[in-house]
């Protein structure tokens, strides 16, 4: 399967607007920003989105500064361009020669060190175009044993453990703020799903990715709420102790 037609199918269907996990995943980001960082909606923060996608997190982003944004697919970032006008835009592999022009309050990488075959390098240069202070927020997958044809697909390396992250990030520096699982609700369902039921459904070719089918709407709109029950429990920092996903809030 060629990545365009991945991302075409992304982009026509409206995935990271309609799909409850991409609703869910910037309220968790709404609520590390708020009661976590605790950054006001000043729009005062510069404000680095690395692997950036289409904008999925643009517009928890924008409440709270101007948003830099790398990120090396083109057809990601010409649709960044012309849909969020007020964004800096950069198609490039990152490291690379624009970001390293700022300083930033934050750095963000939302599912994007999965991505990459040397994450240590791409942490090490984070540390050194972040500001003194400033913070890197992460999220990716968790547990390598939940690793399916989708993450071949996605192009991912590997899939994490919440103590590999946190090892990983203080190697270049960082200090650990708060660490946890989240997508921990419905759990068990969704290793049925991913481990039994999406292997037969590939078969059917609905779609490029069947992870990425967004459900029916009353199915949408019901996981949307189980599973943004964790978002208090985050704003909190309370540890989630599993869960499909991990986030990491780490400090320079």
């Amino acid at each position: 399967m060629k990545d365009g037609d991945i991302y075409r199918y992304i982009l026509e269907n409206k995935i990271p607007e309609k799909h409850w996990w991409y609703r869910v995943r910037n309220n968790l980001i709404y609520m590390v920003f708020k009661k976590i960082l605790k950054f006001r909606e000043e729009k005062n923060k510069k404000i680095l989105d690395v692997g950036s996608g289409y904008g999925q997190a643009f517009h928890v982003l924008q409440k709270f500064g101007d948003i830099y944004s790398v990120d090396s697919n083109k057809s990601c970032t010409d649709y960044q361009k012309k849909i969020y006008k007020n964004v800096v835009v950069w198609n490039s592999e990152f490291p690379d020669s624009n970001s390293s022009n700022y300083t930033y309050d934050i750095i963000c990488m939302f599912d994007f060190l999965e991505h990459v075959k040397d994450p240590g390098r791409i942490l090490e240069y984070s540390y050194k175009i972040l500001k003194k202070g400033g913070f890197l927020l992460i999220t990716v997958p968790a547990y390598q044993w939940m690793w399916t044809d989708y993450d071949v697909k996605a192009g991912h390396f590997k899939r994490y453990l919440r103590g590999g992250l946190i090892s990983e990030v203080k190697r270049a520096g960082f200090k650990s703020i708060y660490s946890t699982y989240f997508m921990s609700l419905l759990f068990i369902s969704a290793v049925i799903v991913r481990k039994i039921i999406d292997p037969i459904r590939k078969k059917s070719k609905k779609s490029p990715v069947p992870e990425l089918e967004s459900p029916p709407g009353f199915l949408n709109e019901t996981l949307y709420h189980i599973f943004n029950l964790e978002a208090p429990l985050i704003g909190n920092k309370i540890f989630i102790p599993f869960g499909l996903s991990i986030l990491g809030t780490f400090k320079k």
